[in-house]
């Protein structure tokens, strides 16, 4: 049986679960040992949206403060019509939301969440340049082989070593992701060249037939986010031009040759030129699990 005191318990992954599962066991007062594959902490990505559910979590491991300076309060949830800009419905967010789920909505980028979380962590119980390659579990412990050899014993494992997770592999076998048939084209531009498109506080979501583009203000305010979905045969991922990223999210590609009325200009201003990158990523999933624990494995 698994002790309910002096537990010792294994993170594979240094991301913004595994850091999230180690400053709340620390909370708990239990013993916990991360370890992240790469040799420092990098601080990338994009926009990413906070939810009550997150964020009320956050603040109970005392970061709410710290994650207040570097987010975004947004008023609400703005739908949009893809040609002509007519709103389609709306979602009071700020304080409405706060007040109603007890934790505010924030639009953060991943990169200001992790120097939060990594504050919060306080440069102790990890382990850099350390992949976990395997593990093995009995009745009494598990026990993590990492990729120069070294052998860890503890009471619990938690996998939160991203989709390419090794402890989920060795649990239910590897799995690629199934390719959903969308692509997603993301990019971010400095705040100051679309103050002039008055966009609001708050998460602007233009919908068309196959395709959308989700867009709102992060890093307090000083840069704006942007992601566009649309159908794609191709399965590359890459880095490529803002134009590029647009014009797949365009209607007039997605009509081909029939006349098809332009995106709203509201959207196409503040993604085009004035981006300073574009990635394009595939979106892929996975099956569905009935279970997803063993008995020291999570």
């Amino acid at each position: 049986m698994v002790r309910s005191n002096n537990l010792k318990v294994l993170i594979a992954g240094g991301g913004i679960g595994g850091l999230t599962a180690l400053l709340a066991l620390r909370a708990r007062s239990i013993d916990a040992q991360l370890f992240e594959q790469t040799e420092a902490f990098r601080q990338v990505g994009a926009g990413i949206q906070l939810s009550s559910n997150a964020t009320r979590i956050l603040r109970t491991l005392g970061l709410g403060e710290a994650l207040a300076r570097v987010c975004v309060y947004p008023e609400g949830r703005d739908y949009r019509a893809w040609d002509d800009g007519d709103r389609l419905y709306y979602t009071p967010l700020g304080a409405r939301a706060e007040a109603q789920f007890g934790a505010p909505y924030y639009h953060a980028h991943r990169a200001d969440l992790l120097g939060v979380l990594l504050d919060g962590v306080a440069n102790t119980g990890f382990r850099l340049n350390s992949r976990v390659e395997g593990f093995a579990q009995t009745t009494d412990c598990v026990t993590v082989t990492l990729a120069d050899g070294t052998k860890v014993a503890g009471d619990v494992l938690i996998g939160a070593d991203g989709i390419h997770s090794t402890v989920r592999g060795q649990l239910f076998g590897k799995e690629l992701p199934r390719y959903t048939g969308n692509v997603a084209w993301r990019g971010l531009v400095p705040a100051e060249r679309v103050v002039h498109l008055d966009l609001g506080s708050v998460t602007g979501v233009w919908m068309g037939p196959n395709r959308s583009i989700v867009q709102y203000y992060v890093a307090a305010g000083r840069t704006f986010n942007w992601i566009g979905i649309s159908r794609s045969e191709s399965r590359r991922a890459n880095r490529g031009s803002p134009r590029d990223g647009l014009r797949m999210c365009s209607p007039n590609i997605l009509a081909g040759t029939r006349p098809f009325a332009p995106l709203s200009p509201r959207p196409r201003a503040s993604c085009g030129r004035r981006s300073t990158t574009a990635n394009r990523c595939r979106i892929g999933g996975s099956g569905a699990s009935s279970c997803w624990a063993m008995p020291r494995t999570r």
